[in-house]
């Protein structure tokens, strides 16, 4: 009986100990900002010139994906300025959908965890095609009242892309 009282205990704690911990106004305006800037990020990401993607990130940022990792904001501009996606052509529209984002923040840092997919439009007359997805574990600290994101660990868990090279002319 002892054993059963126990068991029933343990499962009845277990969701609490999985949730979040508690938000009040401030942690929600927060929350919402990391987001928007994550929802804009992606946005300026899909788009054929990046400019200033820098701007979101810290100096020391550092970015990993798939074993693939670029340290600092400088080399994360230039690479988004000069890799080249082989699948996407310029005719093409490319969008990303940021979902599931489970945000966490602590004061003037955060954790993201989120599922992103990529979609690709080669014409108005054909359905767009699923061409990437995967996980994203990201962190982000306040600075001067601004978001900024520190680190990005990304598990591209389908059609990850072969960038290659760089942008003709550079």
């Amino acid at each position: 009986m002892k054993t059963i009282l126990i068991l029933a205990a343990l499962a009845l704690a277990s969701p609490v100990a999985a949730r979040a911990p508690g938000v009040d106004a401030r942690t929600v305006i927060d929350r919402v900002q990391i987001e928007d800037m994550m929802i804009e990020y992606y946005s300026v990401l899909t788009q054929h010139e990046r400019h200033a993607i820098g701007d979101y990130f810290t100096e020391n940022a550092v970015i990993d994906v798939n074993g693939f990792k670029l340290d600092g904001r400088a080399a994360i501009q230039h690479f988004y300025d000069n890799g080249v996606d082989t699948r996407i052509a310029n005719a093409s529209t490319y969008d990303m959908l940021l979902s599931n984002p489970r945000i966490v923040v602590t004061g003037d840092s955060a954790v993201m965890d989120a599922i992103w997919t990529g979609y690709l439009a080669d014409n108005q007359y054909t359905a767009p095609r699923l061409v990437e997805q995967g996980t994203e574990h990201s962190t982000f600290v306040k600075r001067g009242g601004t978001w900024l994101i520190a680190s990005r660990k990304l598990v591209n868990t389908a059609g990850m892309p072969t960038v290659i090279g760089e942008k003709a002319g550079n």
